[in-house]
């Protein structure tokens, strides 16, 4: 280009204030922040990719997962039947913020620990005393590989839906725990 105009790295140069610059004209801005997006990202995006608010976009995408997840004529998995009524209540109510759904998931997370530590203490009453140190050392690593699971899809730069992954993923976590040491009690108290 023969005006010499020279965008600094990472810029692109406007097409109009090159073309005003190769035939001599002056221009008081030569690249501008608008042109790098025109040029460098704007091509790798969908045409006419719709900006939608965060909520209506955070709710498509919970009714998305909720759709694959339930097909016609497929049983719930064994968690989503072993969360409570009010926890569904509460997703579905009218505070969709990302402040209430953490409410709701905190909330369902203590009612799923309180059903874990009574599935515990079932389990423990029915198992001979023999196993209880193993039943204890299966927990404690239990808790620790959730905790470390869970904390990892809290990723810093995730935005607000990665603490919810992190606080959802905890949540069912416990919920299929519960489930399993209710189970095993189960099976235990019967023989």
């Amino acid at each position: 280009m023969r005006g010499g105009a020279r965008a600094p790295p990472g810029f692109a140069i406007d097409p109009a204030a090159a073309r005003l610059a190769a035939r001599g004209g002056r221009c008081r801005r030569r690249f501008s922040v608008f042109s790098f997006f025109r040029s460098s990202i704007l091509p790798f995006l969908p045409p006419r990719l719709p900006i939608l608010p965060m909520k209506k976009t955070l709710s498509a995408a919970l009714l998305l997962a909720a759709s694959l997840g339930a097909q016609a004529g497929e049983r719930p998995e064994r968690s989503e039947r072993s969360l409570s009524t009010r926890y569904t209540a509460c997703m579905n109510g009218p505070d969709a913020t990302t402040a209430g759904m953490h409410g709701c998931i905190a909330a369902e997370t203590a009612r799923q620990d309180t059903a874990l530590n009574a599935a515990y203490k079932r389990l423990q009453q029915a198992i001979a005393p023999a196993r209880k140190p193993a039943l204890l050392d299966a927990q404690r690593a239990w808790l620790k590989f959730r905790d470390a699971n869970c904390g990892f899809r809290a990723d810093p730069d995730g935005g607000t839906l990665a603490g919810l992954s992190a606080a959802s993923c905890v949540m069912q976590m416990t919920a299929d725990r519960a489930q399993e040491l209710g189970d095993l009690a189960t099976e235990a108290a019967s023989h």
